[in-house]
């Protein structure tokens, strides 16, 4: 028998008999009579067709061998979703034909279920459509129990499911539940009172409703998609795995509901990241809400537990009460977790934060694995900074539009450490992108970069010259040497002498571009012109000299004198290099 990895969700139980029954020994054997056929069952004896043994023909098998003891009635309980498989590989056998009365006899009930909620709902609201407007929770609470009776005949009595009439009933049934999903503003439901919309997904409508004093978000799910079972499943399995996590920044499921199909969960106040119109103009404040969503990520994959849909629509920003921004992850619809059934056939989520994994085989091991996350993580990092959506599976091109955008806030050490963690994140083959352990630390360390500097922070001459042609140029860091973002100027700069914290630092400027200027047609005359035009933009900065440049017609250098190695001082030589380098360029 082979074992198997992943089974359906759901639990089972069988036991030897009812409370009042007797369980009976087999004298020839050291078994109960009941225990010797589960054992024969689970070697092969309850195999099918298919030489698979499910739980279905191990309790068939049980029941069948139990068939002489009148007063012994094994009993069969669970809500398991699909084909448990116990075993296979076993020799075919021969399953007896399917009980034609009992067919019968579940077929007749079906139809009674299905008459007797028609009937309660036309005699309270006058037809089936009344309750729309005056009786919409207690049309749920009465659908509820007969969709659970369908759903645990489908799964026990597999035969009378694939009777015609079970299976007509089952669909009118289902017909039921979808007209009980469209929910609207003001209607009393399970959940409480509709009060608005507060979006929609791949998988259902959230409502905001209010249940006494208190409010609660209402995830109902979509009715065109009732007939879908695996997507059934998957809806009920994200529930499954929002209430196994009790981190305070995943938002609290409370119930499941079976009529309308939905849960409950916390309301929270506020915005997806998406729609979020607040202000995050500082890089420490939009770290602190990435730190937030990886350390709670990071607690989801210690329960077992990987999101698989991470982007700007699942995080809700929520203002605090000391003002500033919490984030919350939320719609575990695709969730993947360690004591789940099965891999999902499809879970895709949205496309530009979708690991290629996820892409390209949805039903793999790799797609359901917690790097699937930090992939995702590393595009919705993206799209913090940036405020656009990453240009999907296109990491350098995204890469280099980072580099453009981290400039305002940021500085040169900490910008290259988050552009590696985005790199790292969003490496194509899974096994190499980073753990969340290790993604906040990183995301730690840059912010403790970032709050440690301030004005008067004694900066090394390396680390002031870095600073400098990160202010100048953005992400794109070079060593002594970068060109202006326009192209035309090269900039070289040289720490000439140091005292204390100051020192005197040369800037040899070049122009990559010959200036064109009309009526002067010498190298000599355009010369003068680009002195002149850098000594009266130099005229107001002290301790500032221009020297004839060292390479090219069209150069200049310029020295400063006492420079201050801190951000105050890197500011007022930014200044000086902007300066020059509009000087030139404005020629």
């Amino acid at each position: 028998m082979k074992s198997m990895t992943y089974l359906p969700e759901g639990r089972v139980l069988i036991a030897a008999c009812r409370g009042d029954d007797v369980s009976y020994e087999d004298p020839a054997s050291d078994h109960s009579v009941f225990t010797a056929s589960l054992l024969n069952g689970l070697q092969g004896e309850a195999a099918d067709v298919n030489g698979e043994v499910t739980v279905s023909t191990l309790y068939d098998y049980i029941a069948r061998g139990l068939k002489d003891f009148s007063i012994q009635t094994p009993v069969f309980k669970g809500d398991v979703a699909g084909r448990m498989i116990l075993g296979r590989g076993f020799a075919p056998k021969l399953q007896p034909a399917p009980d034609e009365a009992k067919i019968e006899e579940i077929a007749l009930q079906s139809e009674r279920h299905l008459n007797d909620y028609q009937a309660k709902i036309a005699a309270s609201y006058g037809d089936l459509d009344g309750w729309r407007t005056a009786g919409h929770k207690s049309a749920c609470q009465a659908l509820a129990p007969i969709l659970q009776w369908f759903d645990k005949t489908a799964t026990r009595h597999p035969d009378a499911a694939k009777d015609s009439r079970f299976a007509n009933n089952r669909v009118a049934v289902l017909n039921r539940l979808g007209a009980l999903c469209s929910i609207d503003i003001g209607m009393e439901t399970v959940a409480g009172v509709v009060q608005g919309k507060l979006g929609a997904g791949t998988f259902g409508t959230v409502w905001r409703v209010r249940s006494g004093q208190s409010r609660f978000a209402f995830k109902v799910y979509h009715a065109q998609d009732l007939a879908d079972p695996e997507k059934t499943r998957r809806f009920r399995r994200g529930f499954d795995a929002m209430s196994q996590l009790d981190h305070p920044h995943i938002v609290r499921v409370h119930r499941f509901t079976d009529a309308p199909l939905g849960f409950v969960m916390d309301f929270i106040e506020g915005a997806n990241l998406r729609e979020f119109t607040g202000t995050l103009d500082d890089p420490r404040e939009i770290l602190a809400l990435l730190l937030t969503i990886g350390e709670t990520l990071k607690h989801a994959h210690n329960r077992g537990v990987v999101h698989r849909d991470v982007k700007p629509e699942n995080i809700i920003i929520s203002p605090a009460a000391t003002g500033q921004w919490r984030a919350y992850l939320t719609d575990f619809d695709l969730a993947w977790f360690s004591t789940a059934s099965q891999f999902t056939k499809e879970g895709l989520g949205t496309w530009q934060y979708s690991a290629p994994e996820q892409l390209a085989n949805p039903g793999s091991a790799s797609a359901h694995a917690s790097t699937t996350d930090s992939y995702s993580f590393g595009q919705l990092a993206y799209y913090a900074i940036t405020g656009s959506d990453p240009v999907p599976m296109d990491v350098a091109d995204n890469q280099s539009h980072l580099e453009r955008t981290i400039r305002d806030g940021w500085y040169a050490d900490p910008a290259r450490e988050f552009l590696e963690m985005y790199s790292n994140c969003t490496l194509r083959r899974p096994e190499t992108r980073p753990k969340f352990e290790a993604i906040c630390l990183t995301i730690s360390k840059i912010l403790q970069q970032l709050n440690d500097i301030n004005a008067s922070t004694a900066l090394s001459p390396d680390r002031f010259v870095r600073e400098l042609v990160f202010s100048m140029i953005g992400a794109s860091l070079q060593a002594k040497d970068f060109v202006s973002l326009s192209g035309k100027t090269q900039v070289r700069i040289m720490v000439k002498k140091q005292r204390g914290n100051a020192a005197d630092i040369d800037f040899d400027f070049q122009a990559l571009v010959e200036p064109v200027v009309a009526g002067l047609s010498s190298h000599e005359q355009l010369r003068r012109l680009l002195n002149e035009r850098i000594d009266r933009s130099l005229s107001a900065l002290p301790n500032t000299t221009r020297h004839r440049g060292g390479a090219g017609p069209f150069s200049a250098t310029v020295r400063r004198e006492g420079v201050p190695l801190t951000l105050a001082g890197l500011q007022d030589t930014r200044l000086l290099v902007g300066r020059v380098i509009d000087a030139i360029e404005g020629i």
